[in-house]
């Protein structure tokens, strides 16, 4: 008896047949057992009747741009009594020269009189030609203090020589016989004859060319009593482009 056997091509098939279906199975475990291996924490925990821990809310970004930038502290000087020369080593010590300086506060009791009128002395004595511009209208003290008054006859404006070499005033009763208080005009012309221009205005928000009067000088000294008067009067003098040298706090006592 003869036993056909089955032809070879159809023994191939077969076995590619079979070959692809472990593939499939193989592939199907796989998948199997990698689902299972990623199963998540939280499931694990319920398992192990450990609680959940929750979910830390994530805190939005804040955009740079919303920042409030931060405040900065004005350095502050005491006043002592007769001390001028501080003021004008400030002054002379600048690395960048400048010739106009104002002498101002929030106040007119902040800042006396004899304060610019003593650094002008003192800046005219170490050989540099000044010009002191007072700015108080309501009391013309500059005038006073080196002994000129109005004169009617002065049909023309001009700073006045003093008795001490070097130093020049412009009175603030110059002022009234302008149709306008162009202070810029008046130091532009300065800067060319004079070293310094040493500008005194007390009360400064009191007048109504501050706005004028703070873009003209270069640099500033804020004398004042309190400490809740710096402020928006700091703002203010940084905001017309003007250089703060120093904040001078006065005592309560000083004389007017």
């Amino acid at each position: 008896m003869k036993i056909s056997l089955p032809k070879l091509e159809i023994l191939q098939n077969q076995w590619v047949i079979i070959g692809l279906a472990g593939v499939a199975a193989a592939v199907v475990v796989l998948f199997v057992i990698l689902k299972l291996l990623k199963k998540p924490k939280a499931e694990k925990a319920e398992s192990s009747g450990e609680p959940k821990k929750p979910k830390k809310d994530k805190k939005p970004k804040k955009d740079k741009k919303d920042k409030k930038p931060k405040k900065v502290k004005e350095p502050i000087e005491k006043w002592s009594e007769g001390d001028y020369e501080s003021i004008i080593k400030h002054i002379t010590g600048l690395k960048k020269k400048r010739k106009s300086v104002l002498f101002t506060s929030y106040e007119q009791k902040s800042l006396p009189t004899t304060i610019p009128v003593n650094v002008a002395i003192g800046l005219a004595k170490s050989g540099k030609n000044c010009l002191l511009i007072d700015l108080d209208l309501k009391r013309d003290a500059v005038a006073q203090a080196f002994g000129f008054y109005p004169n009617k006859n002065d049909f023309y404006p001009k700073a006045l020589a003093t008795d001490l070499e070097n130093l020049w005033i412009w009175p603030s009763h110059h002022f009234a016989r302008l149709t306008q208080m162009n202070v810029k005009m008046i130091v532009g012309k300065a800067e060319k004859r004079f070293d310094f221009i040493v500008m005194n205005g007390p009360c400064l928000t009191g007048s109504p060319d501050w706005r004028q009067i703070i873009s003209t000088a270069q640099t500033a000294f804020i004398f004042f009593n309190a400490e809740q008067e710096l402020g928006k009067f700091v703002e203010l003098i940084k905001d017309g482009g003007c250089e703060i040298i120093s904040n001078i706090q006065m005592p309560e006592s000083e004389p007017q």
